[in-house]
């Protein structure tokens, strides 16, 4: 007995889940990579979960090769919904899983290797992050970043402001600060 064919709707909904597990994916790799080499969780960083899509999306015009599994699992899901081939047919389930589990290996790798990359970038004293211009604190004491420029803004999330002063020693960590937003009254940054 013949198989029914699908649907055109049924595998545009497959190949749109197949590609929306890449892009959180390696968002979600790319993401921990990145914050981890600055010693943070992103788990603890309250970031949205547009974040991760956002980053599983422009790590491409970064870092091109991640592109490598969007390219295989694009072409083996035109190869598998064409498939007349006797062999492929025959042999369809085992070479889809081959083909998700190399997807999967070569997505986390690249995303791994892109997101440590930008944060060595980020680390260096040549980042591209925004330099803290001033703080104005709405609360007295003594802050760190009093120093124009000194510090860099890594992240700023619902509460806290996350900075740090970067430094060109290639295997050192550095002391990011988490500051309570409500400290401060004015945040000035720039990139010059």
């Amino acid at each position: 007995m013949a198989e029914k064919p699908q649907s055109p709707i049924s595998v545009i909904k497959e190949q749109f889940a197949v590609l929306g597990v890449l892009v959180v994916l390696i968002g979600t790799v790319y993401t921990d990579y990145y914050y981890a080499s600055f010693g943070l969780r992103y788990q603890s960083l309250n970031l949205p979960a547009s974040h991760i899509i956002y980053r599983g999306l422009t790590v491409l015009r970064d870092a091109p090769y991640v592109a490598l599994p969007y390219l295989v699992a694009v072409l083996w899901l035109v190869i598998d919904s064409g498939a007349k081939h006797p062999w492929l047919v025959s042999n369809r389930t085992a070479i889809s899983y081959t083909v998700i589990a190399s997807v999967l290996f070569l997505s986390y790798w690249l995303a791994s290797i892109a997101g440590s990359r930008s944060a060595a970038t980020d680390l260096s004293t040549s980042s591209t992050l925004p330099r803290i211009k001033q703080l104005v604190s709405s609360v007295e004491g003594k802050f760190p970043c009093e120093t124009a420029d000194a510090c860099r803004l890594l992240l700023i999330d619902g509460d806290y402001l996350y900075v740090f002063t970067p430094t060109d020693k290639k295997s050192s960590i550095p002391n990011v600060i988490r500051l309570d937003k409500k400290a401060f009254n004015e945040i000035s940054t720039g990139t010059q």
